[in-house]
């Protein structure tokens, strides 16, 4: 069975907030918190000192019991690699690109969790302190936007308000995402896709060779970050199987910068709402 560490995030004024929103307050689903949990309570906080601070609201990261300085990571990729990918059709795990070790293809277990446990517990813990969850948005990045779209098309999490999809891994067992994308009956709600334009087009970097940027590029190639975002985006434009759709391409990121960049403007616009 697996173990998770979650950890939340309050506004330092709480008082204030929970004035400021009538006790109601929404709430940012994260995966990936042992990278990200950090980085998102510091945007909140300092999100407080702007003239236009809106009450804020409270932030939940779901993460691994692990010591980084042990392993050597932020992120556990055990982990995620588990919880974060789907199973095909056939109920194997879905063939990717790359070498991924460890279980895959959990992410419906993972997604019961979050749903039939995480959630209700935050409720709970919110009530005792004498808060009303609003809006909740759901929030994941590469793998993580993986499982934040199969959450969404097979509603294994429940419903949220806004889905964020950072650089979301629709590559993933030969695509078969966009299966369920095209069974998907539709939901209203608001989703929002992302990636970094370097994702696209690629730069060789100064200490960079030639031939490692070439290997670089041929695996951009083949994982199309850019151009899958880009499909989905124009098929929901399309279909309206969901209320409000967007996409968004950071210029100057990558897919690993991207994933501050992309928590900074969800956090910003979700708790500006």
């Amino acid at each position: 069975m697996a173990t998770y560490l979650i950890q939340i995030s309050r506004p330092l004024k709480f008082a204030k907030s929970l004035e400021l929103r009538n006790s109601r307050l929404p709430v940012f689903y994260i995966l990936d918190g042992n990278a990200n949990f950090l980085t998102a309570a510091e945007i909140c906080w300092r999100g407080e000192t702007t003239v236009n601070w809106a009450g804020g609201g409270i932030v939940v990261a779901i993460g691994y019991p692990q010591d980084p300085t042990e392993t050597g990571h932020l992120y556990n990729f055990e982990g995620r690699n588990r919880d974060y990918t789907p199973c095909a059709a056939d109920g194997m795990p879905g063939e990717g690109i790359g070498n991924f070790g460890g279980t895959l293809g959990g992410a419906d277990s993972f997604l019961d969790f979050v749903e039939s446990e995480l959630r209700p517990l935050v409720k709970s813990v919110l009530k005792g302190e004498g808060v009303e969850v609003a809006q909740e948005a759901f929030w994941g990045h590469s793998f993580g936007g993986l499982c934040v779209l199969h959450g969404l098309f097979t509603g294994k999490a429940g419903k949220f308000d806004t889905y964020y999809a950072v650089s979301p891994s629709i590559w993933w067992g030969e695509k078969f995402l966009v299966k369920e994308e095209e069974a998907f009956s539709g939901v209203n709600t608001r989703l929002e896709l992302s990636f970094g334009l370097l994702e696209e087009e690629l730069e060789r970097t100064s200490r960079e060779s030639q031939e490692d940027f070439e290997k670089r590029v041929v695996y951009a190639k083949e994982k199309a970050m850019g151009p899958n975002a880009r499909a989905m985006y124009k098929t929901f434009k399309e279909n309206g199987k969901v209320g409000n759709v967007r996409l968004t391409v950071f210029d100057g990121e990558d897919h690993g910068t991207v994933s501050t960049v992309g928590l900074l403007r969800a956090l910003v616009q979700f708790f500006a709402d």
